[in-house]
């Protein structure tokens, strides 16, 4: 599905955006989409990031050899390079939100797939989709700051965004740990993981038209 706001308006040509439009810090915390943002944004960082940092001892609690858990977690890594590329792409072509909201799922299916348990080779694929959903994070944030609030007064509202979202990374590993040190399970953690990851997909699919073109 390709950006509506590129068409314009009533056939008008579409308008542009430049660093003299845009909606102050303060301006853009009385909108609703900077705090949808800012939900979508703590969710998706505590989950993906959250469960990356526990990787390794989550494929060896089931039964992988640490060697093979060290290399899914490389794996990882390497996806988040191509997250960044494929994302990119898209979002130059496609409607934003739902580009986001496609990458949010991405880790989805990864948590599944640890969910499932079926070995070596799902659990290296699930580290792949963690990494991919990891690389997509923040330029998806760049892209839809943007998009709605402006360049005006990006940096402020990027530094506000990027607090929240790093708020998100730091508590996230400390969050999946707690079922596991309770039950000494990972399933909880996962469960709760996926349900953020949905519910930040649902999120920005809300956000509604660009207010900035």
């Amino acid at each position: 599905m390709h950006d509506p706001s590129t068409k314009g308006t009533y056939g008008l040509p579409p308008r542009v955006t430049t660093t003299d439009s845009g909606l102050s810090l303060r301006q853009s915390l009385s909108t609703p989409q900077f705090w949808m943002l800012a939900i979508i944004l703590f969710l998706v960082a505590a989950a993906v990031n959250g469960t990356t940092a526990h990787l390794v001892p989550m494929l060896a609690d089931r039964g992988i050899s640490t060697a093979v858990a060290t290399t899914a977690l490389s794996a990882s890594g390497l996806a988040l390079i191509g997250g960044r590329v494929i994302s990119g792409f898209c979002l130059d072509r496609f409607y934003a939100p739902l580009v986001a909201a496609a990458f949010f799922l991405v880790p989805l299916v990864g948590l599944c797939l640890l969910w499932a348990n079926g070995g070596i080779g799902m659990s290296l694929i699930a580290a792949v989709l963690l990494g991919t959903g990891i690389g997509a994070e923040v330029d998806i944030m760049s892209f839809l700051l943007v998009k709605y609030f402006g360049l005006k007064h990006y940096g402020s509202i990027y530094g506000a965004l990027l607090a929240l979202f790093t708020l998100g990374s730091g508590l996230g590993p400390w969050l999946v740990s707690l079922p596991y040190a309770h039950l000494g399970s990972y399933t909880l953690a996962l469960l709760g993981c996926g349900l953020s990851l949905s519910l930040a997909s649902g999120l920005v699919v809300a956000l509604g038209p660009y207010k900035f073109d």
